[in-house]
């Protein structure tokens, strides 16, 4: 396991769940709604934490399937062929 290639899926991860919670923060300040703008800084912090928690969930699957001795993961698809 690459502990750096996981750290980096994690932050690539969290940049892009915050970077979706500014631009919801944006479409919700431009709506006649009130929301407390406590609970914006919640749903970026939420959709950040959402976005690392999935970036090292999938670069650890893919070096777990990667690493791993089993030949149906290294079979061929049959659109290659």
């Amino acid at each position: 396991m690459s502990g750096r290639k996981i750290l980096v899926a994690m932050l690539s991860g969290l940049g892009i769940g915050f970077l979706i919670g500014i631009f919801l923060s944006r479409v919700v300040a431009n709506t006649p709604t009130d929301i407390d703008p406590a609970e914006l800084r919640t749903l970026r912090w939420l959709l950040g934490s959402a976005g690392a928690l999935s970036g090292v969930a999938i670069e650890s699957m893919r070096q777990l399937q990667a690493a791993s001795p089993d030949p149906a993961y290294k079979r061929q698809s049959r659109r290659g062929r």
